[in-house]
């Protein structure tokens, strides 16, 4: 059979610390006596049938990966091609992706990545027998479910450089008496935005963890801006910098004036649900995803990170329960109930919408319970 081999593959966006992974896992794997070989972008060559091992893999050695956790990006590439196809398993890309390990004799397989590669890294370590597979958590999302809430590597950096930028955007805001709208990623968890959003001081941040299971609509959300914008003008400030994770579009029930707004439509599910990258797939045993627990490694099974009746992948979202939310939303503008029982407040509010005081109370009672 050959000498096993220790495979490394870096899937879906770039993100910072993706070298230091490939050269960590590389080093360690030469002390352990494995051979080690890099997969260029991700998933995408190994799954097909045109895979080429001059082309689309590099053998990695200890002077190969000498000093490359100091640059940026990743040395193997990346791409986001999975292992899901229409919701289902995609038996034929499998079925390469089996052929590929056996023909470079690889044994071990370690990827790094954000949900959609620990998914398919899962898919792997279900459907090829005696093999191992660890993958190692990497999204700016910050939405994989890591024990005592530790981050995800890459969410800081992303958080720290974002909320720089915020912070340039808030002198030209203040400076121009204008307001700036940011949407930030993070797919369906609010994690980035409201890191950027609390440390730069923006005036509003809004995630999709704030409506609960409740759907909003486009026009409450533009409530809440036009709130906190007649607010700050009220309190004698004319400018600033609101926040919206892109998330909350997946909040909207008014799908048709979103289409509207946007100018195309919207893609849905059969259930009229707008395609997300949620995926039903019986995934219940093998593998694991790689994390710290107090210091000590602690491998999470990769069933743990499955719903066991659905199959689908575990998204860790906003607690906006938590104390750190709390603090995030108390340094916001924000349109309260107890500024329109107020009737000192309710009059400058009244007068900076340029609105008599009943029609502003009434064209603002939606969002009280928000």
């Amino acid at each position: 059979m050959g000498e096993k081999k220790v495979a490394i593959l870096v899937g879906g966006g770039p993100a910072p610390g993706l070298n230091g992974v490939i050269s960590a896992v590389t080093l360690e794997s030469i002390r352990r006596g494995k051979k080690v070989v890099g997969i260029l972008n991700g998933f995408k060559y190994i799954s097909s049938a045109s895979f080429d091992p001059d082309l689309h893999t590099v053998s990695l050695d200890a002077k190969r990966v000498d000093g490359i956790q100091f640059r940026g990006g990743s040395i193997l590439g990346t791409a986001r091609d999975s292992l899901v196809k229409g919701g289902k398993i995609d038996e034929e890309k499998m079925e390469n992706v089996k052929n590929t390990m056996k023909m470079l004799g690889v044994n071990y397989l370690v990827t790094t990545g954000g949900d959609d590669t620990a998914f398919s890294a899962s898919i792997v370590s279900h459907e090829i027998k005696d093999f191992y597979v660890a993958h190692v958590p990497k999204t700016i999302d910050n939405d994989l479910p890591l024990p005592g809430n530790m981050p995800t590597f890459g969410f800081q950096t992303a958080r720290e450089l974002g909320t720089q930028l915020l912070k340039n955007i808030l002198e030209d805001a203040r400076t121009t008496g204008r307001w700036y709208f940011i949407v930030a990623m993070g797919r369906t968890a609010g994690h980035l935005s409201l890191g950027m959003g609390k440390t730069a001081g923006a005036s509003l941040t809004i995630i999709p963890e704030q409506f609960g299971e409740a759907k909003t609509s486009l026009k409450s959300v533009c409530d809440l801006i036009d709130g906190t914008i007649v607010k700050s003008k009220a309190q004698g400030r004319s400018w600033g910098v609101i926040v919206v994770a892109e998330g909350v579009a997946y909040k909207f029930g008014d799908f048709e004036q979103l289409e509207k707004a946007l100018g195309h439509p919207i893609p849905k599910d059969p259930h009229g649900h707008p395609l997300s990258d949620d995926y039903s797939v019986d995934i219940k045993e093998g593998g694991a995803l790689i994390s710290l627990l107090e210091g000590k490694l602690h491998p999470i099974p990769f069933a743990e990170l499955m719903d066991l009746e659905s199959g689908k992948k575990t998204i860790r979202l906003v607690d906006v329960k938590s104390y750190s939310y709390k603090v995030g939303r108390a340094f916001m503008t924000v349109m309260e109930k107890a500024d329109l029982a107020n009737p000192e407040m309710l009059t400058r509010l009244a007068r900076a919408a340029n609105l008599e005081e009943a029609v502003f109370k009434t064209y603002f009672a939606n969002i009280l319970a928000i």
